[in-house]
């Protein structure tokens, strides 16, 4: 599986939101409006110098790994990954930029898969069809 960014979400009948920012909902999400849990793929987040204020984070860490750049960010008080392709932004730590978030690389977790809470365990084991595909050993929230 590889890494992932986890959020809770709400899908709705075209979209699903996640801190105020509606995505279109992938054709694989299904009918139901519910609240649930989404992952998505860090390459399935891009950066831009433009959007809307539910779509603005901050850039904490950059490092260059040839033709992309891994880059941690803030986005509403949430540490996320992204890999971003070196061609088309470059980004600084500091700079306040505008995430976009790619319907393709979204999935929705089971039931069973609860978010930490801030003042959570560090170690989260995911579950995904009753099948641990992923163990993360850093916290879901900003410190």
């Amino acid at each position: 599986m590889g890494e992932a960014n986890i959020f809770p979400a709400q899908r709705q009948a075209d979209s699903v939101e996640i801190f105020g920012y509606r995505i279109p909902k992938p054709t694989h999400f299904g009918a139901e409006s519910e609240t649930c849990t989404v992952g998505i793929r860090p390459e399935a987040i891009t950066l831009n110098t433009q959007g809307d204020e539910s779509q603005r984070c901050s850039v904490r860490h950059v490092a260059y790994m040839g033709s992309q750049y891994e880059v941690s960010v803030i986005w509403h008080r949430q540490s996320l990954l992204l890999q971003v392709n070196a061609t088309q932004l470059q980004p600084n730590v500091g700079d306040d930029l505008y995430l976009q978030i790619h319907p393709y690389g979204m999935f929705i977790l089971n039931e069973g898969y609860r978010l930490p809470t801030p003042s959570g365990s560090p170690l989260v084991t995911l579950f995904f069809s009753s099948f641990a595909f992923k163990t993360i050993s850093d916290r879901f929230t900003a410190d």
